[in-house]
């Protein structure tokens, strides 16, 4: 049905439903991917280029603690993503995101400067608690700004952005930290930080569109269980337990990458990152071009096409001791992945409405933080028991799995990106 063919009732449906009316990337779409891009890139520097081996170099504490930090950032992170989205579904999450930033800052300036390790490992607490309300207020802002046919193309180059985030922190922290100075790594990191920030304040702005009166009263009313069941749909379910299933099948390949790597492959670790770029340069070439994909004929196609290519091909990857074939089948399984996540961005948007969108990103993001939590103990106790080769096997089975589940949910909402292109192809009313 076209956009002049719809009836009265579907322009205020869209309006209550928050659809964006944008048509095109704009200085915002811009500013997000920046953000994303930066706030990564603070989590390379501090996460996997400063934590390894501060607490025994500058705290003359044991490796423990590096492990206690890691489960600490991610832990508050769970907590302050769904914290994020409530609050995004209540203000404007562009102040949400804001504020979340600038609170932010002085925790990496002081976690550089006190040389405490409590103090240390609060600091993490605090870094994950005020960073985590960035994924619920972007995707809560691609929801309100954006059509549904931009969605997917914008959200494959915030993923871009991210990637690109953390090799840049990861890369630009480990030269610090060998050459400089870990002070010079925490003050980059603000630097990082602040720029940020800057892009937030300066460049991003918040929806095109003011809710109704009513929208507002029940976006900021306090969440009943009733209400809570509203967010938490059957698909809502289906499509999360999608989201961490995948995670938690990539996880558990995590473990494998030194045994696979020395006891089937024989590679050195440098031949083996080779082995590896080709893949990963497939996966960055292709995001966009699957986000447009997503955008065009819909998300559910190329989600269920993408879990199929990446579960045969870990699978595949199980029976092979050839370096070449092994990286042949690791670019078929680069390609299902990137498949799949510009889908799955947008199919959440999707199912999201105002006044719960930042909330359900919120969820979502903390949920699939358990596969990334489940996966590498599952992994690790399959290599011990089976070899190097099973934990393949049981991401392959994991991932048959996540295809029968993604089937239900691709079943009841086979219309769904339909009404949703309906609704924001609609002329809308009050502009901000």
């Amino acid at each position: 049905m076209s956009a002049r063919g719809t009836e009265p009732g579907t322009a205020a449906s869209a309006i209550r439903g928050g659809r964006g009316s944008v048509t095109r990337f704009d200085s915002t779409a811009l500013g997000l991917i920046g953000v994303v891009y930066l706030t990564e890139a603070v989590i390379g520097v501090l996460l996997l280029a400063i934590n390894p081996d501060y607490p025994q170099v500058q705290l003359h504490e044991k490796v423990l603690y590096t492990s206690l930090a890691l489960s600490i950032y991610f832990a508050a992170k769970s907590v302050g993503q769904p914290l994020g989205g409530w609050l995004a579904d209540r203000m404007e999450p562009h102040t949400i995101l804001i504020a979340g930033l600038l609170l932010n800052l002085p925790v990496i300036l002081l976690m550089g400067r006190v040389k405490e390790v409590w103090f240390y490992l609060g600091a993490w607490a605090a870094f994950g608690l005020t960073l985590a309300v960035v994924w619920p207020t972007v995707y809560a802002i691609v929801g309100a700004r954006f059509r549904a046919s931009l969605q997917g193309r914008l959200l494959a180059l915030v993923s871009m952005g991210q990637i690109a985030g953390t090799v840049t922190g990861v890369g630009v922290g480990s030269v610090l930290v060998d050459h400089v100075s870990y002070l010079a790594a925490f003050l980059v990191a603000a630097a990082l930080e602040a720029g940020s920030l800057a892009l937030a304040v300066i460049v991003v702005r918040g929806a095109r569109r003011r809710l109704a009166a009513g929208d507002q009263g029940e976006a900021h009313a306090p969440l009943s269980w009733r209400q809570w069941a509203s967010v938490l749909t059957p698909d809502v379910v289906l499509l999360i337990l999608v989201i961490m299933l995948l995670s938690m099948a990539v996880a558990m390949l995590t473990p494998d990458i030194g045994p696979y790597r020395d006891r089937i492959l024989h590679m050195s670790a440098s031949t083996f990152a080779l082995l590896l770029a080709p893949p990963a340069v497939l996966a960055a070439a292709l995001l966009v071009p699957s986000g447009y994909l997503a955008d065009r004929v819909g998300r559910n196609l190329p989600l269920g096409a993408g879990l199929v290519v990446f579960a045969a091909s870990i699978f595949l990857l199980s029976f092979t001791h050839s370096p070449v074939v092994a990286s042949l089948f690791a670019c078929c399984a680069a390609v299902g992945y990137v498949l799949c996540l510009p889908a799955l961005s947008a199919s959440l948007i999707d199912l999201s409405k105002t006044g719960n969108r930042g909330l359900l990103t919120g969820i979502s993001t903390a949920i699939q933080a358990i596969g990334g939590v489940i996966g590498p103990p599952l992994g690790g106790a399959m290599i011990d028991s089976f070899g190097a080769l099973s934990p393949f096997r049981l991401s392959a089975a994991v991932m048959a799995g996540t295809f029968l589940v993604a089937l239900v949910y691709m079943g009841r909402t086979r219309d769904l990106y339909k009404r949703r292109v309906a609704e924001s192809s609609t002329p809308q009313d009050n502009p901000l």
